[in-house]
């Protein structure tokens, strides 16, 4: 293949000053004292607000001129999509500056912003990679911004630039109000990157391959942080850069070093590198034939670049996933892209709750007593607050058999108690909107409109899971502690063989360690600590406090909020055990309720908000307990994947049990929340625009916590 040289990097390269330098510096500034240290927290928190506030400030720019920009698409205008939003950008306050790029072959639109040194990234699945769900490309941002702030603290990349981050997720409603679609622009401060920086990885979706035996030791480091394997995927068209650099002396230069006094020109003439020598000698002479260096302080050395293209990584191994990048900058630095498939994958369980269907059941009125409770998790239970003639709701287990959605809904309102006689109501599926279908949830209406049946599908929520299904980054301590085999992300996507195989066994193997009962019951412990210390703060009663409370528990164990249920669900059981220590039902219930609600001003939220209208009821009650019966069903595809029936069950109905007012109080924020701010980094921050509200919980629901 043809070989390809540059030109050597100039001396003293100029090396530009941005707020993601400035984050930079600080992260590697060392410290002697403990003031010292915390003065460079407090250093670091004022850079992450000042790009938090250059961030939230364009993204709410970008977000619009983009849904503008598809708007005119639709209504015909065929010039390519990155053209129209850079006009609609251009026309709108403090758009000026931002500039439409193409580059990269997914992560949706890119904006670049030179005057402030950032860049800017719209969560959208332009390629179709996430099969059009919104809220999954946003979820593949989510991982990138959690593996950026774990990154921003380890060891691991301790000889990396890592980038500062931020997620604003900016809400867009028609006039009616009604949510038309969220958009999740990510920022970066920017560096000086391109496709003449890049070292290490794929620029290009896999299709060429970048190696470096100068940067393999970054890399390896990295990987053995993360616990990763080395990659087997293979570039797409057989090609492999391999880059290679090569010292280059160049002449001894006194009037390069600084002129310091007569005592520092003593102090070079005595070890062999005085200002005047033609050639370094004693001491210095020596250490450098024994070790290879240059010592000299008047020789200048810079490193020579070449790369090749062959069709082998020359003996390279691939030390991470292959779409994560390595940039080297000409002034020594390594910056690290595309860090979101640093995560492990969760490839273990499969679409639906295990052993059958969840159902969740509505009906405008209880048409018979509630049946007992049955075998094998079909139990049904009853809203609290349910009479004779309110709404009622009821979540049930259905057994698998394969049956069409009709018929399950028939199963599910007689298994419910809300049907009776041999007769089966005629079933309508409700037809929803490209936003409200994201949750993963079909909906059926008997033809009098009295019962409603959503049946949940995992499998429909998640889409593109190799992407989407994410362990959290701490799950590498909890599989280096439990003595796992690192893993390698890629083996999702590996073909067939021997190796292919065995990498991909060694996922499933991480999985079962993650999800396994020991690592469970400790999240369990851990989520139990944060709910105790929640109510002790005062803040039981507040929905987004509770929610990030048991987040924050899952996250201990590498675990995410997908996991909740099936952590939640052990700390049922556990509460349930003859002479069992746990906490107050109420209080579990809460967790279940908040756990398994999406976070307000999100894409999730957006979609779970469609979802309750564009199914509404008439009357003030029917409208609360469908929307308690909609967060049940889209908690039960969010959160239920791979959970046990009967454990799905059981946590559905406790999230049920209580009651509507959690519900509304998450309803309420999510109504009030027009942008929602995310940003990575030590001391990583959430805000939203828009007060929390509580759901009533009262103290003595807490009281034996």
């Amino acid at each position: 293949m043809p070989h390809r040289a540059e030109q050597p990097a100039a001396p003293g390269a100029a090396r530009p000053k941005t707020v993601g330098d400035k984050a930079a510096r600080l992260r590697n500034k060392p410290t002697l004292t403990a003031h010292d240290h915390l003065e460079r927290l407090e250093e670091l928190a004022g850079v992450r607000q000042a790009f938090q506030r250059i961030t939230e400030g364009a993204a709410d720019a970008i977000a619009w001129a983009f849904h503008d920009a598809k708007q005119r698409r639709r209504s015909g205008d065929d010039r390519p999509l990155q053209a129209i939003t850079q006009e609609c950008v251009g026309r709108l306050r403090g758009g000026e500056s931002l500039q439409v790029v193409d580059v990269g072959f997914a992560g949706g639109v890119k904006v670049a912003d030179p005057s402030r040194g950032a860049f800017f990234k719209i969560a959208e699945d332009t390629v179709d990679i996430y099969e059009g769900s919104s809220v999954m490309a946003g979820k593949a941002a989510k991982h990138e911004l959690a593996m950026l702030t774990h990154l921003h603290e380890a060891d691991a990349a301790r000889l990396l630039t890592v980038p500062l981050a931020s997620c604003v997720d900016v809400t867009v409603r028609d006039a009616a109000g009604r949510p038309e679609r969220v958009y999740r622009v990510q920022g970066f401060s920017r560096h000086a990157v391109g496709g003449d920086t890049l070292r290490v990885g794929s620029g290009d979706g896999g299709r060429t391959a970048h190696v470096c035996t100068e940067l393999d030791g970054v890399a390896e480091e990295l990987a053995a942080g993360l616990h990763l394997a080395p990659s087997l995927k293979a570039p797409s068209s057989g090609l492999f850069t391999r880059h290679e650099y090569r010292r280059v002396r160049g002449d001894r230069d006194p009037d390069g070093f600084p002129r310091l006094g007569p005592a520092t020109d003593a102090l070079l003439e005595s070890v062999g590198a005085g200002r005047h020598a033609a050639e370094s000698s004693g001491v210095c002479a020596q250490v450098e034939a024994e070790h290879g260096v240059v010592l000299d302080p008047l020789r200048p050395v810079h490193a020579e670049h070449s790369a090749t293209v062959a069709r082998d990584a020359g003996g390279v191994p691939s030390r991470l996933p292959f779409d994560v990048e390595l940039h080297a900058l000409p002034w020594g630095e390594v910056v690290l892209l595309d860090t979101h498939r640093l995560c492990i994958p969760d490839v273990t369980g499969g679409g639906a709750a295990a052993g059958g269907q969840v159902a969740v059941v509505w009906a405008a009125a209880l048409r018979a007593p509630p049946v007992a409770d049955g075998e094998g998790g079909r139990a049904a239970v009853d809203d609290s607050s349910s009479s004779s003639s309110s709404p009622v709701l009821r979540v049930v287990g259905l057994p698998e058999g394969g049956s069409a959605d009709a018929a399950l809904a028939t199963l599910a309102a007689r298994e419910a108690g809300v049907l009776t006689g041999a007769a089966a109501p005629v079933w309508s599926a409700v037809e929803l909107g490209p936003l409200a279908s994201c949750c993963g949830v079909a909906v059926l209406q008997s033809s009098d409109g009295a019962i409603r049946v959503l049946l949940p599908r995992p499998r429909q929520y998640w889409r593109a899971q190799h992407l989407t299904a994410l362990f959290r980054p701490e799950a590498a301590a909890v599989l280096r502690e439990a003595g796992a085999e690192p893993v390698s992300p890629d083996a999702v996507m590996a073909g067939g063989g021997d190796a292919a195989g065995l990498a991909k066994g060694k996922l499933v193997a991480a999985g079962g360690v993650l999800l396994g009962a020991d690592n469970v019951a400790r999240a369990a412990d851990a989520v139990q600590e944060r709910l105790v210390a929640c109510w002790r703060a005062g803040q039981g009663d507040d929905v987004a406090w509770v929610r990030r409370e048991v987040k924050a528990g899952l996250h201990t164990c590498g675990l995410g909020l997908r996991h909740a249920w099936r952590v939640l669900g052990a700390m049922l059981a556990r509460a349930g055990e003859p002479g069992g220590v746990g906490l107050p039902r109420p209080v579990l219930r809460a967790a279940a309720a908040c756990g398994s609600l999406p976070s307000p001003g999100s894409s999730g939220a957006a979609a779970l908000e469609c979802l309750v209208s564009e199914g509404a009821v008439g009357g003030a009650d029917a409208d609360a307990v469908w929307l308690l019966a909609c967060c049940v069903a889209r908690g039960v595809a969010a959160r239920g994947r791979g959970v046990p029936l009967v454990t799905a069950v059981l946590v559905g109905q406790e999230a049920a049990a209580a009651g509507s007012t959690v519900a509304q109080a998450w309803a309420a924020m999510q109504q009030g929340c027009g942008r929602r701010v995310k940003v990575s980094g030590s001391g990583a921050q959430s805000e939203r625009r828009g007060a929390a509200l509580s759901f009533g919980a009262t103290q003595r629901d807490w009281q034996s916590a």
